[in-house]
């Protein structure tokens, strides 16, 4: 099976200033300033470019990657929900849509001016979450959740959007849209009363969805360089093992690439990042993911590529988490300490070129610490109320061992973010960003005409327990 790279594997971002009004949507081309604040009445484009870089990467010792900008944008200090969704506005702009779900849902589009301001423009429809995506006339398309478990497709044309239609879905992720070179358009959705089927649907000329297994996890869509749809999903075995497989799902076709074993339901666990690399006459799909054997055991950052014969898959590992020490045994009486120590290592976004180079941005995030059990007798009102209960309780009088006792203390961490790709001698790594607000959440990235790599994703900061907007520029040293 052959695959193209949805690049919306994730999001960039963007917000500053109020909340500009809908009737100040429009272009940021050439007859509006960049930087100017909503309230001065700047509008966000609704164009965009899809650039075809042919050269090479940055990342390789000859060619190494320098953070050419790295920046907290200003403005909305709560974005939540799913990563933005990012496409390339004209003169490698950066152009992203991101919600901000306090007091409703509100959609923002931001665009990076060529001076470092951002100009952002309030969205006229309810949006919870949402997918660019750039048409071949040069709009800007919008699948957007509304929430409410609604799904709607809207375009972008001069000042105005435009609803299309109305999707018989539930959900739809940041990075499942797109349209192919004929003009038809592409998603994966969820579909269920509680959006827990995940679908590819086709708009040709109204759109259409074809179920493909009980998934509870975003499931990006790529498209390849013909336009034919892949979309990738983790789904329930449906036997007694509680494993789950990942699936690689065409128009028609399905196809198991592995199963794996998920000590948790949590949505970091079950992250996929998608790409196609043109090598030789064909084209290969590329899937990052974390795997495990046992659930109790530590985890992989692996990848899976096809084998030499058709249906086959080569499996390799990126970076492994290694054994845990997590403090996750219940602490038996009061003031007992406990250590943990341990890695995380997560997919947070694949690129690649017309050229055939491929780069996986991920997350490398140590955890470490001291803890100290702190433990309640059932003494007190309501159970659990009394005073500490001592070490040693529970011995020849008879006292039972205390009851409600739990792990006290600070989480220390440190993160990096990281770059690797697979060369002749193997997985290659380097570590473009190193230090402690990166988030554990996907991200957005996409490639742009000069090869640079746009990247965003919601970040602490070291003022704020609320995540921001952060957006970062890698390319060559200069």
């Amino acid at each position: 099976m052959r695959i193209a790279l949805l690049l919306v594997l994730s999001s960039l971002v963007v917000g500053c200033g109020d909340r500009a009004s809908p009737t100040d949507l429009g272009q940021v081309l050439d007859g509006v300033p960049d930087g100017v604040s909503p309230d001065g009445g700047a509008v966000v484009a609704h164009a965009c470019v899809s650039p075809a870089f042919k050269g090479k990467l940055c990342g390789p010792a000859d060619r190494p990657c320098a953070v050419l900008l790295d920046e907290i944008v200003p403005g909305q200090d709560t974005p939540r929900n799913d990563p933005p969704s990012l496409v390339i506005a004209p003169n490698d702009a950066p152009l992203v849509l991101f919600a901000v779900p306090v007091d409703g849902y509100h959609g923002y589009l931001g665009l990076r001016g060529a001076d470092g301001t951002w100009s952002v423009s309030h969205l006229p429809m309810e949006v919870a979450q949402g997918s660019l995506a750039c048409t071949n006339n040069g709009h800007v398309d919008l699948l957007v959740d509304d929430g409410a478990y609604g799904v709607t497709h809207w375009t972008g044309k001069g000042d105005d959007w435009t609803l299309v239609e109305t999707l018989p879905a539930k959900h739809v992720s940041a990075h499942a849209f797109a349209q192919d070179h004929g003009g038809v358009f592409h998603a994966s959705v969820k579909l269920g009363e509680h959006a827990d089927t995940v679908a590819y649907a086709r708009r040709n000329p109204t759109w259409k969805m074809r179920s493909l297994g009980e998934s509870f996890h975003d499931a990006p869509l790529a498209l390849s360089p013909g336009g034919e749809p892949y979309v990738a999903s983790w789904q329930r075995t449906n036997d007694s093992s509680g494993d789950w497989k990942l699936v690689l799902s065409g128009a028609t076709s399905d196809e198991t690439i592995t199963t794996s074993s998920h000590s948790s339901n949590d949505n970091q666990s079950f992250l996929i990042a998608l790409a196609v690399v043109a090598e030789g006459t064909g084209e290969a799909p590329y899937l990052f993911f974390k795997k495990s054997a046992d659930p109790s055991q530590s985890s992989d950052l692996a990848y899976a590529r096809p084998g030499g014969a058709p249906g086959t898959w080569i499996l390799g590992t990126i970076a492994t988490d290694g054994s845990p020490a997590k403090c996750t045994h219940e602490p038996s009486y009061n003031g007992e300490k406990c250590s943990y120590d341990y890695l995380q290592h997560q997919p947070l976004a694949a690129v690649t070129t017309a050229g055939g180079e491929l780069r996986l941005l991920f997350a490398r995030r140590h955890f470490f610490g001291d803890l100290v059990a702190v433990c309640y007798d059932d003494s007190g009102a309501g159970g659990g109320g009394g005073a500490p209960a001592d070490a040693g309780a529970g011995s020849a009088d008879g006292y039972s061992p205390p009851t409600g006792c739990h792990w006290s203390g600070s989480e220390n961490s440190e993160s990096r973010l990281e770059m690797g790709w697979l060369s002749s001698t193997g997985v290659e790594r380097v570590t473009l960003i190193d230090d402690k607000l990166l988030p554990w959440f996907t991200a957005s990235a996409r490639v742009d005409s000069l090869g640079r790599i746009h990247v965003a994703v919601y970040a602490y900061t070291t003022s704020s327990s609320i995540p921001m907007l952060r957006y970062m520029l890698i390319g060559s040293a200069p």
